[in-house]
């Protein structure tokens, strides 16, 4: 039985799952199952498998290249060992700070290895992951790997806190969350629903952005923890919903979205 905490408080959930319970400021609340720190290291695997490859052929690009142009302007022959390996890690920091920014910001939080394990960051709140945040918690990754690439700290970190949060996480305030995605198909709005939308819109932007980020989330989280959720935002905006008339509140909120998105895109 998994019981209500306030914002980043983690509860008890069945099968030795570690939940986040967070309370947003319209006192809703959004449930996260913690991901765990097997998961998270199969994903590690992974995506430092492909950073290998992608270190490795630029080296071979630059070899390639510094092989063509000759003996004349080699830089290669007047390298010293120190200024090579200077450079070689230098790429290597470059490459992996890179790789994790660039596709936890244009993939929601998820890198190669964490799609493939169901996984993805987000912001404590429950936000999405932003580019600073990313770029802070990658950044402290170089101390989270010590000694050398084993993530000791990381992982001792991780076990240590409540929450299962690397130096990183505590430093850019996030956490990396398992991702359900339970089949069903999606309750859209019907095109006359869509033709009837209002001019203007009825909720404000805190709602809009609350509504937003629910049904953003809506597959990850527990069909049960859904439909609550679901029941507890259909309470709040009654006034703004269409009749119930049988129909889900999922549904419902579907619509309300659909209109409200159109609203704003019509400048209303």
């Amino acid at each position: 039985m998994t019981t209500t905490a306030r914002s980043g408080v983690p509860t008890a959930a069945p099968a030795l799952e570690q939940r986040v319970d967070v309370e947003t400021p319209e006192l809703v609340t959004f449930s996260y199952t913690v991901a765990g720190i097997g998961s998270r290291a199969a994903a590690a695997v992974i995506d430092t498998l492909i950073m290998i490859v992608l270190i490795t052929g630029i080296w071979m690009l630059i070899g390639a290249v510094a092989g063509a142009i000759g003996p004349v302007v080699s830089a290669a022959e007047r390298m010293s060992g120190a200024w090579a390996i200077a450079i070689a890690l230098l790429v290597a920091f470059a490459i992996q700070w890179g790789y994790y920014v660039l596709f936890e910001a244009i993939w929601d939080g998820q890198t190669p290895g964490k799609r493939l394990l169901k996984i993805r960051v987000v912001q404590d709140g429950g936000y999405s992951v932003s580019f600073a945040a990313s770029a802070a918690r990658n950044i402290v990754r170089i101390v989270d790997m010590q000694p050398v690439i084993t993530y000791a700290v990381g992982i001792v970190s991780a076990a240590l806190s409540r929450s299962g949060k690397r130096l990183g996480d505590l430093v850019a305030g996030t956490f990396v969350v398992h991702e359900r995605v339970t089949a069903g198909a999606p309750v859209a709005a019907s095109g006359e629903e869509l033709r009837a939308t209002p001019v203007s819109a009825a909720l404000s932007v805190a709602e809009y952005e609350l509504l937003d980020r629910f049904l953003a989330r809506r597959a990850s989280l527990d069909p049960d923890r859904r439909t609550a959720m679901a029941a507890q935002l259909a309470d709040r905006f009654a006034a703004h919903l269409p009749p119930a008339d049988g129909t889900p509140a999922l549904a419902r909120l579907l619509q309300l979205h659909a209109s409200e998105t159109a609203a704003r895109a019509r400048g209303g």
